[in-house]
């Protein structure tokens, strides 16, 4: 069974977030999925309790975003997390200097309140009431590092827009929950509830004060590494529902080569905007004078796609075993939460979600979908999928640094030396990676014109997040005879070039065939006619539309799900 491992879709990110990933992604390099979900709960964090998306009367979502990169130790995670939660750090800092400025004056006016409370003290004849102590300075949270609910309690206290827990290594986040495996109750339903921005409520032991926290506004984003989250998630938090609220990738990292590329200054200022507006939005004040979100509507048009979408992905949901239904049913708010952000990045003033906000984020679900699928299957123990995704992830990498278009069984043995006893069992895992469908194994002609046999990956072409980037392509002649082969080969170094075959559509250019491929299929992966979404064909005007009749699941569908808890 292959692990599809689909483009990330950058172009659905608005400007000035596409420009920021892109140039960051080259510039160190990583996978640009790994900086864009971070970023997400960046900016989800940075709108706080001040805007929620009204779905209908009863329903709205706030912008929450819970994410987890998981990348093994060595892969750059740490810079991409960095890169993603910079300017919200930024608006940190800057509070933490304003709040030590404030604390000093307090100090000072506290001094003088002190020194007038004595000396009312001592009049006889002075009014019945003390002087009146300074109020002293609340400092403005944005992030946040401590993983326990007591201390997010303190903080949501006096901050109500909300606060993003950030951390490099999640395992500690984790480790937070470990009361649960015992018994029923700690602070998980907490953690549930603050999901969806709902009510916590903490009994402090110290103290003995209670606090309470209308709408606990908390987004998550962090890495870990494989191992560590497989180890971590037992059955206990299947059955609790959290791994269904995370948004999980496992980007296949690209392979580490120096580079002086760097985001530009014009970037780097669009970004530290858009979170200075988002994180300059106030609440609306209700009519009991205290502050609550304003709504955002959709559009007339958002609606129908939404409404479709809502019925499609319910139908798919319908075909998954009890894990993966899990996920998806919270996927499918996070299409509502992801186009509110959108439009808001856009349009900081806007007074509804727009057309292109929702388009745009059902795009970025779709993928988000298959995505969980693959993580998943890698995480339930089914070491066979797992084995050749890395070993295929591995060849990308090997193929980048060599800059060759393919590898034999003996470049395969020669470099993974210890893995391999002879060249029989590295091209019998070739042949298993061809058979499960990552690439081709077939002919190819060497720099010498000696054919050979080797394996080209089916993602062997320049493409956002896969790492690999072709030297030499040949723009104008798509077509590879065998001295432009060895020329190819020569030029890239002492890798495999392909010998074409013109009649042959498996023989055409990686990049020609992928994108044949591309725009023969479908926008949706829930059977969506191509072209639906750009269009805003989605049927006449009665958005009322019945849901689609369930997708039997494919034979992916029902074997990876099979092994999930």
């Amino acid at each position: 069974m292959r692990l599809d491992h689909p483009s990330f879709p950058l172009n659905v990110f608005p400007a000035p977030l596409r420009d920021y990933i892109a140039e960051v992604s080259a510039a160190l390099p990583c996978p640009p999925e790994a900086i864009a979900l971070a970023l997400l709960a960046a900016l989800g964090s940075s709108v706080g309790n001040t805007r929620r998306v009204m779905l209908k009367r009863n329903w709205s979502e706030p912008t929450v975003i819970w994410c987890v990169v998981i990348m093994r130790s060595g892969t750059l995670k740490s810079p991409a997390h960095d890169a993603a939660v910079r300017f919200l750090r930024e608006a940190q800092n800057k509070a933490f200097a304003e709040h030590k400025e404030s604390l000093a004056d307090y100090e000072r006016s506290f001094a003088v309140y002190e020194k007038a409370v004595a000396a009312w003290r001592r009049d006889k004849d002075a009014p019945d009431d003390p002087p009146t102590p300074p109020e002293k300075p609340i400092c403005t949270r944005h992030d946040t590092s401590d993983a326990t609910v007591e201390a997010l309690a303190d903080i949501l206290e006096n901050n109500l827009r909300g606060v993003m827990l950030e951390r490099d290594e999640l395992a500690g986040w984790f480790g937070s929950f470990d009361r649960y495996a015992a018994h029923v109750g700690g602070d998980v339903p907490a953690w549930l509830s603050m999901h969806r921005a709902g009510p916590i409520t903490v009994d402090r032991k110290t103290g003995k004060r209670t606090i309470h926290v209308p709408s606990a506004h908390v987004c998550i984003c962090g890495t870990i590494q494989p191992e560590t989250l497989r180890r971590i998630l037992t059955p206990e938090y299947f059955d609790c529902g959290l791994p269904a609220r995370l948004i999980l990738t496992m980007p296949t990292p690209p392979a580490k080569e120096w580079s002086e590329a760097s985001p530009s200054d014009r970037t780097i200022s669009a970004m530290r905007e858009t979170f200075n507006q988002l994180l300059a939005l106030k609440f609306e004040v209700g009519e009991d004078g205290l502050p609550r979100p304003l709504m955002l509507p959709l559009s007339y048009d958002a609606k129908k796609i939404w409404i479709t979408f809502y019925n499609q992905h319910a139908a798919e949901t319908e075909t998954l075993p009890d894990a993966g239904a899990a996920a998806w049913a919270k996927i499918e708010a996070y299409a509502a939460r992801i186009a509110l952000i959108f439009a808001l990045v856009q349009n900081p003033g806007a007074s509804e979600v727009d057309f292109q906000s929702m388009a745009d984020a059902i795009r970025l679900v779709q993928w988000l979908c298959a995505e969980t699928r693959r993580v998943y299957i890698m995480l339930s123990g089914d070491s066979e999928p797992q084995r050749l995704e890395e070993l295929n992830s591995w060849i990308i990498r090997w193929i980048q640094r060599n800059n060759a278009v393919g590898i034999t069984a003996r470049d395969l043995k020669i470099a993974r030396h210890r893995r391999y006893e002879n060249s029989d069992a590295a091209d019998a895992d070739l042949s298993a990676l061809a058979k499960a469908g990552y690439g081709k194994y077939a002919n190819c002609t060497g720099t010498t014109g000696r054919p050979r046999i080797a394996y080209r990956p089916n993602k062997a072409s320049s493409e956002p997040g896969n790492g690999i980037e072709t030297r030499v392509k040949p723009e104008e002649n798509h077509s590879f005879d065998a001295d432009t082969a060895q020329r190819v080969s020569k030029m890239n170094g002492d890798g495999i070039a392909p010998a074409m075959d013109e009649s042959d559509p498996d023989a055409m250019p990686l990049e020609l065939r992928e994108r044949d491929a591309a725009e023969s299929q479908a926008v949706s992966v829930y059977e969506t006619p191509p072209g639906a979404i750009e269009n805003g064909d989605y049927g006449d005007r009665d958005i009322a539309k019945a849901a689609p009749k369930p997708k039997e699941p494919d034979e992916q569908n029902r074997v990876g799900w099979e092994g999930m808890v």
